[in-house]
């Protein structure tokens, strides 16, 4: 939605300027502009020169995780840890996420039983302690007795998110995850650049793996086979000739496209 309202703004900027509305002045570089209450120091320059030779949208990714995307570093360190060691919540005395401060600020709440699934979301040992019990982290782990289940937070009380001094106020990596085990080893693991972005992004089948999964969480079903046939859409998006046709596929039965 996000992606979609600001496409739409451009779009209708580009419209209204070729009927010939007068437009702000100095939006970007003046004294209230965005680039200096937003950014402060910038270099405007090597973004004019990559305007047309890099489109960033090619560079789009679902998240991995159904989290806030700050706690997927500590997500993923913790299942690449137990799948190469093999060791179980019961193993577990304490695991550490070391990173840049953005993700603390983020992510590094304390865990509440009682705050609710968005508050649980943007929790880093919430994610953690759900994926030691399970081995993933799972839209269903967000409602019901899963979000109430008391060993959960158990088990995130002893996650601690720390501050790695990082001077850059807007990085999300590195970030490093220990996991203390009780017989006294402390398996790490190091994340250099998070998982589905434009340096690493997900592959086809981890694609699809989400999109089934938000399926099957949909309120109302898709008719049958019409999810192969919206995958093979969006796969040729650009030779649509119409983008209404998504919408038609993605209707539920007897619903209404067109509304």
């Amino acid at each position: 939605m996000q992606i979609a309202f600001n496409t739409r703004a451009a779009l209708q900027s580009c419209e209204m300027a070729t009927l010939g509305f007068s437009a702000a002045h100095q939006v970007f570089e003046g004294t209230y502009g965005y680039l200096p209450l937003f950014e402060g120091t910038y270099e405007l320059e090597p973004v004019l020169a990559s305007l047309g030779r890099q489109w960033r949208m090619a560079e789009f990714s679902h998240k991995p995780f159904p989290a806030g995307r700050a706690t997927h570093g500590g997500i993923e360190g913790v299942r690449v840890l137990r799948a190469e060691h093999g060791f179980g919540v019961a193993d577990v005395a304490r695991v550490e996420v070391i990173a840049p401060p953005l993700i603390v600020r983020l992510v590094g709440r304390p865990p509440r039983p009682d705050a609710g699934a968005s508050y649980a979301r943007l929790c880093m040992a919430y994610a953690i302690a759900k994926t030691l019990q399970h081995g993933a982290l799972d839209l269903a782990h967000f409602r019901g007795e899963a979000l109430a289940d008391p060993e959960t937070y158990v088990l995130a009380a002893r996650v601690e998110t720390r501050d790695d001094g990082n001077p850059d106020p807007n990085a999300l990596a590195p970030q490093t995850v220990v996991v203390h085990l009780k017989d006294g080893r402390a398996l790490t693991w190091r994340g250099e650049t998070m998982l589905a972005h434009p340096a690493r992004p997900l592959t086809q089948q981890q694609h699809l793996e989400k999109f089934d999964r938000c399926l099957a969480f949909s309120a109302e079903p898709l008719a049958p086979g019409t999810a192969e046939r919206l995958v093979e859409a969006v796969d040729r998006l650009e030779e649509m000739a119409d983008v209404r046709r998504l919408g038609v596929l993605s209707a539920s039965p007897g619903s209404d496209p067109g509304r």
